[in-house]
């Protein structure tokens, strides 16, 4: 069964599911095991991982699965009939549920509006469900959990490791859907976790759902994949990114853990936070001629990273001076993620 090991949020915070509008649990009728987590935006529809799809579908062959929310004694029934299944595809399911999530304690969060919001990053959380041990996984409406989120790598950063991406979340089949990367000083470390929104609060003091948690490393301090709720928006988590540049720790080990380059690789000259490497991971901007001379040819740092990107270092030395097949790679050829090249003047 997919619900085998629902921990909760590791090194969370216990808090009131009313202080985060919206948040539902989704449990199983019959042993009322938490599946997974999610939030509603406005009306009866639940955004939820597909994974989560998944984990439901099997389940409604066994029994109804319940929608818990507000102060954790609202309810909805899911049966069988109820449920399409549809094709997985941007790895969100928007299930729209019989009737609205009436009675919550506070009204829905709206969606993220990048005209009229500005978030306060310091505030971000990843909230969800889960049980402290294998011999306790029943839900448990005192057992929601937050833990905050340490960095915002962005969706730039994401899409520089997104081939790597299928390895840790194998039903997301739509390659151009948006994701972010995130890291926290707590983690998710199960299914019962996939799901757990991403709150954070705009500067005026209202919390906006932003992501949904996508992958449970249960490492704290690891990078987590998240489902990007802000249609790919990168002014949340871009200007994050110079501060975890300073040294190869922690931004490199964590980018480096999923494209299988060791820190002890990296020149010397990349040790501070240079221009090249700002560019590189905040908006894949590139100046060659920032490149260390290390870099021109293929090196261990340069085989690890092409190897895990499918691009052959014998493509290298072309691609860091003209928009070659290494970089298309690397920007997965999408023309919103497009790659451009600058050599100054």
């Amino acid at each position: 069964m997919l619900v085998a090991a629902a921990l909760a949020i590791s090194k969370g915070n216990p808090v009131d599911m009313c202080d985060y509008p919206g948040i539902a649990a989704v449990v199983s009728g019959d042993k009322n095991v938490v599946l997974c987590s999610g939030v509603t935006q406005a009306g009866n529809v639940l955004l939820i991982p597909e994974l989560c799809r998944i984990a439901v579908t099997k389940q409604l062959t066994v029994s109804d699965v319940i929608i818990k929310y507000g102060n954790g004694d609202n309810t909805i029934t899911l049966t069988k009939d109820s449920v399409a299944a549809g094709p997985l595809t941007d790895g969100v399911w928007r299930l729209q549920l019989p009737t609205p999530l009436d009675g919550d304690c506070k009204d829905p969060p709206p969606a993220y509006d990048s005209s009229s919001m500005t978030l306060d990053l310091d505030s971000c959380e990843m909230v969800g469900f889960g049980a402290e041990t294998l011999s306790s996984q029943v839900y448990d409406k005192s057992g929601a959990k937050a833990a905050p989120i340490t960095k915002c790598t962005s969706t730039s950063c994401c899409d520089v490791i997104r081939p790597t991406i299928p390895e840790i979340v194998t039903y997301i089949v739509d390659d151009s859907a948006p994701l972010n990367c995130l890291t926290s000083s707590g983690a998710a470390c199960s299914v019962a976790d996939v799901g757990a929104p991403i709150f954070c609060n705009t500067k005026s003091g209202q919390k906006v759902a932003i992501g949904l948690t996508g992958s449970a490393p249960c490492a704290p301090g690891e990078t987590f994949v998240v489902h990007d709720l802000t249609s790919g928006d990168p002014k949340w988590g871009d200007h994050q990114l110079p501060s975890g540049l300073i040294s190869p720790t922690p931004f490199w080990s964590h980018l480096t853990n999923s494209i299988l380059v060791l820190s002890h690789q990296l020149h010397s000259s990349l040790i501070s936070p240079t221009p090249f490497w700002f560019h590189l991971t905040n908006s894949l901007l590139v100046s060659s001629h920032q490149l260390p001379s290390s870099l021109i040819s293929p090196t261990p740092f340069w085989f690890h990273l092409t190897n895990s990107l499918l691009v052959s270092s014998h493509q290298l030395p072309s691609s860091l001076t003209s928009p070659t097949p290494f970089w298309s790679h690397l920007g997965r050829t999408r023309e919103e993620k497009s790659v451009l090249l600058s050599v100054p003047e």
